[in-house]
């Protein structure tokens, strides 16, 4: 079982793989309440889908997942002295 997006208690991480897998292949993944990114992370990595919607109502989370993609937070950056 893979970990996907930001690790919190509620997070649909667990679970992702076994609920892509019932979702049909198609053009876009809608993930309407994007939270922790786990969803859509998923989704990407399954190769079923074209296009993606991560839609979250916390403007915080996206630019958060946008770094984090970017490369932003990495061991590099947080590497203890």
């Amino acid at each position: 079982m893979a970990k996907y997006g930001i690790p919190y208690m509620g997070s649909k991480s667990g679970i992702a793989d076994k609920i892509i897998s019932f979702l049909p292949k198609g053009g876009r993944f809608c993930d309407l309440f994007g939270g922790g990114f786990a969803m859509t992370e998923c989704a990407m990595r399954s190769g079923r889908f074209d296009s993606f919607l991560y839609n979250e109502i916390n403007p915080l989370l996206p630019k958060l997942i946008k770094e984090a993609i970017s490369g932003k937070y990495n061991y590099n950056v947080f590497k203890p002295e």
